[in-house]
């Protein structure tokens, strides 16, 4: 299920999910450094990731957040379009000209593997 990324619903379970594993973030220069601790994890993420999802809403994006059928996080799409994007897996489109884009990441954020 793809729902529009809430910070209240969907922030804890993407910081634990994705922002603290170092499988999903091993290309992520900036998360690279062992020194840093999961609390500083969180708040590179968040200067990162929230102005950027601000950015596109403001701009009519929206970065969907991916759940299973039962609820379970999955994942966060990149900013795409703001009608549910349609065809299974493809949910990410291209991104639209004049679009934000984070810094480090591209328009895919990535999703964790789901438990079957």
């Amino acid at each position: 299920m793809l729902t529009p990324f809430d910070h209240a619903r969907d922030w804890s379970r993407f910081v634990a999910d994705l922002v603290l594993d170092p499988v999903v973030t091993r290309y992520w220069a900036d998360f690279a450094d062992p020194a840093l601790g999961d609390a500083d994890k969180e708040r590179l993420a968040a200067e990162e990731f929230l102005p950027w999802f601000d950015e596109g809403r403001a701009r009519d994006l929206v970065a969907w957040a991916i759940h299973a059928h039962d609820g379970e996080f999955v994942g966060i799409s990149g900013l795409t379009i703001p009608g549910p994007p349609v065809g299974g897996p493809a949910w990410v489109s291209p991104p639209r000209r004049g679009a934000p884009s984070s810094p480090t990441r591209g328009h895919v954020l990535g999703c964790r593997e789901s438990s079957p």
